[in-house]
């Protein structure tokens, strides 16, 4: 009796044909369709845990990057407050030596006009 379609066409037998009869197969593969579901079923526990941790590391991967962020941006403040404090004593040490300097001209300007109005009252 055929069992396959090449069995209709040809006669071929063992070794090139091997079967076994279904009643016989059928125990050991539904056996092994079972262990293939436990495999499965572990699998996909393991995933799920995988799944889990990955989950975990993106939102400890969040939280760094923004105290990173949040640090950054306290230090560029830090550094903004210093530099706009040295701007301003730079300033104000340039206001006072400006004056000073002011001074001594205007008080030379003020010798040489005296000293040009007794040349001239003495002429």
């Amino acid at each position: 009796e055929p069992i396959c379609n090449e069995c209709l066409l040809v006669q071929h037998k063992a070794p090139e044909h091997q079967y076994e009869r279904l009643s016989d197969a059928e125990p050991r593969e539904k056996e092994e369709l079972i262990n293939l579901m436990t495999e499965s079923k572990s699998k996909m526990s393991e995933c799920e845990q995988a799944s889990m941790q990955l989950e975990n590391a993106l939102s400890e991967l969040q939280s760094q990057h923004d105290q990173a962020k949040d640090l950054i941006v306290e230090t560029f403040q830090s550094y903004k407050a210093i530099l706009e404090k040295c701007r301003d004593d730079a300033l104000n040490e340039l206001e006072k030596l400006h004056s000073e300097r002011e001074l001594q001209v205007m008080d030379t300007f003020h010798n040489v006009e005296k000293t040009v109005e007794k040349i001239e009252d003495a002429c």
